[in-house]
């Protein structure tokens, strides 16, 4: 279970998608790159005849947050978080990663 909870969105991207939602605005879109789902999800949103994050959509992100929040801590707590040891290949997926 833990594995899977740091493979959608690692510290790092929750603090991002907590800013984000302080301020959903185009030109904070950047902060979502750490959590693809979201990111290409608010790009849509933003790319579409409102061209702003829809109200629900929002709150999903909201939601998120404070759910992987929550699951990062207890995973800490209980010494499963993220340790200090990880190798720099782990942020190879970024050179091939393509968001239009």
């Amino acid at each position: 279970m833990e594995e899977n909870a740091l493979q959608f969105i690692n510290e790092t991207g929750v603090q991002n998608v907590h800013a984000f939602i302080s301020s959903p605005i185009r030109v904070n879109l950047g902060l979502l790159i750490l959590a693809p789902a979201l990111y290409m999800v608010a790009e849509h949103e933003f790319n579409g005849k409102a061209a702003e994050i829809d109200v629900t959509t929002l709150e999903v992100f909201r939601w998120i947050y404070v759910r992987a929040f929550v699951v990062l801590h207890q995973l800490k707590a209980q010494g499963s978080g993220p340790r200090g040891d990880i190798p720099p290949q782990a942020d190879e997926w970024r050179k091939v990663a393509i968001l239009s």
